[in-house]
């Protein structure tokens, strides 16, 4: 089944930027061909899955027009990709696209093409970029709507979805009908019918799936049984602009909004308390998931962008296994999260860090809803 943005943009991933891409996130040629060939089409699924409806469509347009305040990124990818500059956009990208989903869609797409989790990531976000400055260029061509550009995106997805990783048909694949599409659905059907010519069938064929929908609303409505579980939009997105031209895209209210916000407006008492929303570490370890180091990388540009702010990082647990070996983890983790700061650039300094382990719970230890509360890791702002 063909698909004109798939083929667009593979044509653009030729020999030499493969040999590129497999350097960048440390794989062989041959596996990182093996995982572009579900990279690819997850991320336009992402992106047709969040078009599909009004708002989502809006927050995808917001997320390209940030893509193509870049610059021309598909001309320059190649030299981007050598700089190392696209991983930080590609993973506010992912945020934007896939919400908490970004581990799910990562391991697909690694047991698909043998490599690890952590690497589909990588590329992921590495690609990501490319795929929305592909679409950019459509929306600058075609001076496309919101809606239009749902249209676009759901025009292809069928062979969208036939090329999704197996794991990720379930995820992905349904729920890629066209803002632009539905609203014509909702708003005239009797005008699509009369527009498709003479066949009867054809003429007939809106009453027939009118028919059809009440009988299953019917069974439905009879039926005791379960409903299948509703598809979650993403979050709604922030741009915000920081000192020295930075800009980040961030869910709203999410800590790096919050953060950003504090600090920009200047006014408020210190020390300032805020608790990460989508920090979390692989069990037992002290190892941020896949999904959280676009939380760490964003924090990190907010740093840099306020040179003057100091923090700690604090870490808790719930009260599960031995206190002493929970306050030691706790602490670790906060280390850990201190760690990939600096690694990205920002001074030690400015970072102190303590462990808690389930001294400060905020919530009882004795549901599961309380122990997921307590566990967690919070930043403080000390001076800013």
């Amino acid at each position: 089944m063909a698909s004109p943005l798939f083929d667009l943009i593979q044509s653009q991933l030729g020999p030499n930027l493969e040999s590129q891409l497999a350097g960048a996130v440390g794989l062989d040629p041959a596996n990182t061909r093996r995982a572009l060939d579900g990279v690819v089409p997850a991320l336009l699924a992402g992106a047709a899955q969040t078009a599909s409806t009004q708002g989502g469509a809006e927050r995808l347009l917001a997320l390209i027009r940030e893509v193509l305040g870049q610059g021309d990124l598909v001309g320059s990818f190649g030299s981007l990709l050598a700089s190392g500059s696209l991983l930080q956009l590609g993973r506010t990208i992912l945020s934007g696209l896939f919400g908490s989903r970004i581990d799910t869609v990562a391991t697909a797409i690694g047991t698909q093409a043998g490599i690890p989790a952590s690497s589909a990531s990588s590329l992921l976000a590495t690609v990501a970029p490319l795929v929305l400055g592909t679409l950019g260029r459509q929306v600058s061509q075609r001076g496309l709507s919101p809606g239009a550009l749902g249209d676009l995106l759901a025009s292809e997805r069928g062979a969208i979805a036939s090329r999704l990783p197996s794991g990720l048909a379930g995820v992905l694949g349904g729920n890629l009908a066209g803002v632009g599409a539905a609203a014509r659905a909702a708003g005239g059907a009797a005008a699509d019918a009369a527009a498709t010519g003479s066949s009867w069938l054809r003429r007939a064929l809106p009453a027939l799936l009118a028919l059809l929908a009440g009988l299953i609303l019917y069974s439905l409505l009879r039926s005791p049984g379960p409903r299948p579980p509703a598809v979650s939009s993403p979050p709604p997105i922030s741009a915000l602009s920081l000192p020295g031209g930075a800009q980040i895209a961030v869910p709203v209210n999410s800590i790096n909004d919050q953060l950003a916000r504090f600090l920009a407006e200047g006014g408020g008492s210190l020390p300032k308390r805020f608790v990460f929303d989508d920090l979390n570490f692989e069990l037992g370890s002290t190892q941020p998931t896949a999904a959280s180091r676009a939380t760490i990388d964003t924090l990190a540009v907010i740093l840099r962008a306020y040179p003057s702010t100091t923090i700690r990082l604090e870490g808790h647990t719930d009260s599960t296994g031995d206190a002493a070996s929970n306050k030691q983890l706790s602490q670790a983790r906060a280390d850990a999260v201190k760690a990939a700061l600096v690694q990205s650039g920002i001074d030690g300094g400015r970072i102190e860090t303590q462990g808690f382990g389930a001294e400060q719970p905020l919530a009882s230890n004795a549901t599961e809803e309380g122990r997921a509360q307590n566990r967690r890791t919070e930043l403080i702002v000390i001076a800013r």
